[in-house]
């Protein structure tokens, strides 16, 4: 509504006649415009119902075949989207102990071995961030390419042909 009504607005201004146009704004819009863009909280409300396990997400994907294997890609999304949530609060656990100095990696690497060798979390929870991280990696890596583009395994020309060159004779004979 708030499009149609911009584009009636932006018609209305570029009319040539400016007692018409005055006439028609006041037509059509007698108490002004009445549609507003969206705030960026009521974006951000969205966002979170479609991101997080809820039953608005329930509802839009209801009927849809979503798998739950890893090795899927619709799966590792919604696998990675899970284990993020999961991993949210215990690596904001880790941050918190990073700030009162209860540890000091000297790595990004070292960061989880550090934070459960101080005793800021379990073997378990340092499971959950990891398995996170390698589902968020596997997820992002949408363009990943050899670095020959496949290249090393493209098979020359006379190799191709010699491997359908028996075919060819078959088919003649």
């Amino acid at each position: 509504m708030f499009k149609a009504q911009t584009a009636f607005e932006g018609a209305i201004s570029n009319f040539p006649n400016r007692l018409i146009a005055t006439l028609l704004r006041r037509t059509i819009f007698p108490l002004g415009r009445p549609y507003v863009v969206p705030s960026d909280k009521l974006g951000h409300e969205v966002a979170r119902l479609l991101i997080e396990p809820s039953p608005t997400r329930d509802r839009l994907t209801a009927g849809m075949y979503l798998p739950r294997s890893e090795a899927d890609p619709i799966g590792a999304i919604d696998a990675a989207l899970e284990a993020t949530l999961v991993a949210e609060p215990i690596e904001a656990k880790i941050r918190d102990a990073l700030k009162t100095g209860r540890f000091i990696p000297r790595s990004d690497e070292e960061r989880l071995a550090a934070a459960q060798a101080a005793g800021v979390i379990s073997l378990d929870e340092m499971g959950a961030i990891r398995r996170a991280k390698r589902l968020t990696d596997q997820v992002i890596r949408v363009d990943d390419f050899p670095q020959d583009l496949g290249a090393s395994e493209m098979r020359p020309l006379s190799a191709i042909a010699q491997a359908t060159a028996p075919v060819a004779r078959k088919a003649a004979a």
